[in-house]
């Protein structure tokens, strides 16, 4: 289900404490959320090509300022 990573990286936008929480622990906060192992490795991973073909094209990665929380 692809609709817990698209919230869950929404969220990274807008939420402070979210962004802390994923900073100190990616991968506990992203399960804490209930995204799927697959997703997880993919935030993890950097596969930015596979999670914009994940989510199409409503969701777009370059210039979006929810990657720009997780994207290092």
């Amino acid at each position: 289900m692809t609709q817990k990573l698209t919230d869950f990286l929404t969220r990274l936008a807008t939420d402070q404490q979210l962004v802390s929480d994923f900073e100190k622990d990616a991968k506990a906060t992203m399960q804490h959320h209930g995204l799927s192992e697959e997703h997880i490795e993919l935030v993890l991973g950097h596969k930015y090509d596979e999670i914009q073909e994940l989510l199409g094209e409503n969701f777009r990665i370059d210039g979006n300022t929810v990657v720009k929380a997780f994207r290092k």
